[in-house]
């Protein structure tokens, strides 16, 4: 029902200041993940080690936290904490926090222009989110030659009502929702920071002198900022002589 984990953080827009319950879902994913994927049981945590990979602006908050789940609740043997760039071998400096979801969102903004057929669709619901994701799936293509007026059909289920099945006519959205990634202007990250909450209380701090991270430097000012619309230059009155 909720990801754990949004952009470069913990996602306490959805699940309030409550660290805990993150953590806790946390840990879930990985126990199933190791589980099912790999065939490794919380009873051999203890033998393997973890190289955790952060991201290059993070908040030491996040990464305690992290490290304290990994060693202390699930008892891996020992951790190796490594920032994303190194790990990768490219500089990743530039903090955009998108993905899947933005392209969600956009693809339901531009079918709503084109008189989308579930009109009562809600994205804060679980079914009309997985209507949304089904559709991105399945039209969605970066490729020119796949553009065409096509009729799609998709089915709304509801919980405890009969399954509803609806027809929608799409052109050129199915491209544009995807091009959301090379267009960060077409997101609004002020928006995507609305409701988040701080991982710590500002009047405790810890042992160690608190680094506090710079998420907008100059150098990816620099590199975005042909993205961004220009700020109209306001000319200043001119002075009147006394």
């Amino acid at each position: 029902m909720r990801w754990p984990i949004r952009g470069s953080n913990f996602n306490t827009r959805d699940y309030g200041s409550s660290v805990q319950s993150i953590l806790a879902d946390v840990e879930t994913v990985i126990q199933h993940t190791l589980r099912d994927k790999l065939g490794v049981h919380p009873r051999d945590y203890k033998d393997y080690s973890v190289a955790l990979v952060v991201p290059d602006l993070y908040d030491r908050p996040y990464i305690r936290e992290f490290v304290n789940l990994l060693l202390m609740t699930m008892g891996f043997k020992q951790l190796c904490a490594q920032q994303e760039s190194l790990a990768a071998t490219y500089d990743t400096r530039l903090n955009l926090n998108m993905g899947g979801d933005d392209i969600t969102e956009f693809l339901y903004v531009l079918l709503e222009r084109i008189h989308f057929p579930y009109r009562d669709i809600n994205l804060a619901r679980s079914y009309g989110w997985s209507v949304m994701e089904d559709l991105k799936s399945r039209l969605c293509t970066l490729a020119e030659g796949d553009v065409a007026l096509n009729l799609y059909d998709f089915v709304v289920r509801k919980p405890f009502k009969p399954a509803e099945k609806y027809g929608l006519r799409a052109y050129d959205e199915i491209i544009l929702a995807p091009m959301v990634l090379f267009e960060p202007r077409m997101v609004n990250f002020k928006q995507k920071q609305e409701n988040l909450h701080p991982l710590s209380h500002p009047d405790i701090s810890d042992e160690i002198l608190e680094h506090h991270g710079d998420q907008i430097t100059s150098a990816m000012i620099i590199s975005t900022q042909h993205l961004m619309p220009a700020i109209p230059m306001i000319k200043p009155p001119s002075a009147r002589g006394g």
